[in-house]
């Protein structure tokens, strides 16, 4: 089932995130529960997407991400997505692209914009984001930790 997160789910996607940050975080990044979960908290309470899919009663996947104002232009607003992970035995089941369906839904009622951040690795990521109208525009380049 594919739905909203609560506060409850907290710990669950902790613990999706720190699996994350063991496939995929750069050198030198870890994941600190308190800090974490703390983020979460506000970002669930600030009626931010956060959806999660949940698969006979374990949250095994998770889409977030926060609105913001756009700096250049106060009257837009947008909505960055921040995570997006599928537990890996499950990630050819569909829920990733469930995940995001949501997500979409969600953040358009709100964001005018919506931007999704995804890792060079992630296979298909062109195919499957260009399937929602989204077109890639910028690259980010990392320095340090």
């Amino acid at each position: 089932m594919i739905r909203r997160a609560t506060t409850e789910d907290i710990p669950s996607i902790v613990k999706l995130l720190r699996q994350f940050s063991k496939e995929y975080a750069a050198k030198g990044l870890g994941l600190v529960d308190k800090d974490t979960k703390a983020f979460l908290k506000d970002v669930i309470m600030g009626e931010n997407p956060v959806i999660v899919w949940d698969f006979s009663g374990s949250v095994v996947g998770v889409i977030g991400g926060t609105y913001f104002t756009y700096p250049y232009d106060r009257s837009v607003t947008v909505c960055q997505e921040m995570f997006w992970f599928v537990t890996k035995g499950l990630r050819r089941e569909g829920g990733g692209l469930l995940l995001i369906d949501a997500f979409i839904a969600q953040a358009e009622k709100k964001a005018d914009q919506i931007i999704m951040t995804t890792l060079d690795s992630t296979p298909k990521i062109d195919h499957h984001l260009g399937k929602y109208a989204f077109y890639r525009k910028e690259t980010n380049w990392i320095r340090g930790r």
